[in-house]
């Protein structure tokens, strides 16, 4: 997934489920975030968003949260947490399933890939 913006991120997704796949527009937006730090001393944001993924097959909605880790000045962050999936139409009816992500952010650009399993109907 690829999206722009900061609490109302929009942009593009490519799904692969197996020897399937979709793409389509990826809606993103923030629930929370609050400061935190690591027992050694690095700062970070923790993350709550949700994402909406509509493509050719149906919607898949998706709950994640996560540390973001200030790399230089507040432009640029390293991401990580988990993630599972909320609901699905279309061909996503039903599915469930979760597993964790990575990313980063420059300024309003982030760019995150999700890993994990998934099983429905």
């Amino acid at each position: 997934m690829q999206a722009e913006g900061f609490e109302h991120q929009t942009g593009k997704f490519l799904l692969s489920l197996g020897t399937d796949g979709d793409l389509g527009k990826a809606e993103n937006r923030l629930v929370g975030a609050r400061r935190g730090k690591t027992p050694d001393g690095w700062e970070f944001n923790r993350v709550k968003r949700t994402t909406t993924l509509t493509g050719k097959q149906g919607t898949l909605e998706i709950a994640w949260q996560g540390r973001a880790y200030e790399m230089a000045y507040g432009e640029r962050d390293v991401r990580e947490g988990t993630w599972s999936i909320v609901k699905g139409t279309g061909k996503y009816a039903g599915i469930h399933g979760g597993g964790t992500w990575k990313g980063t952010q420059y300024v309003f650009n982030q760019v995150a890939r999700f890993v994990g399993s998934a099983s429905g109907p």
